[in-house]
């Protein structure tokens, strides 16, 4: 970022990392929960609590790692913020999947899909307006027009 006068940070992108922070708790709570009420069978066979419990302290890491980039990005770190969106593109390569089994997993797991869904969505458009590029890339604000 270049240096120059502190700007303000836009209520679009406050917005979007409190959406987008909520959105992360919230999955990995659903996740660990799932996994620790209903273990994973694999073969018709549980999987062992070892396995669920490495799975959740993986869990919990990543999502100290997307905290982290959400801070950096609210102290306007651009490159956490393409760190984010790259990450975020990926995750996308997986959406297939992941619908064919949540949507098949019964209505509050589609739901609950669809809503986490929405608000990543949601939050990554608040990233991607122009003021809050513009903010990230330490240019000007885009004034808005009457």
């Amino acid at each position: 970022m270049a240096e120059g006068p502190e700007v303000r940070r836009p209520v679009l992108v406050t917005a979007a990392l409190w959406i987008l922070a909520v959105a992360m708790v919230a999955g990995v709570t659903v996740g660990l929960t799932r996994s620790f009420l209903h273990p994973p069978e694999v073969h018709g066979r549980r999987v062992s609590s070892t396995v669920t419990e490495v799975t959740a302290v993986l869990q919990l890491a990543v999502l100290v790692f997307q905290l982290v980039l959400l801070w950096l990005m609210a102290r306007r770190r651009r490159w956490a913020y393409i760190v984010y969106l790259v990450l975020t593109l990926l995750g996308l390569l997986s959406l297939p999947i992941t619908a064919l089994h949540e949507l098949t997993a019964g209505l509050a797991a589609s739901l609950y899909f669809v809503l986490h869904g929405a608000a990543v969505l949601g939050g990554v458009v608040l990233l991607l307006t122009a003021k809050s590029r513009s903010w990230f890339a330490g240019q000007p604000l885009p004034e808005l027009r009457a």
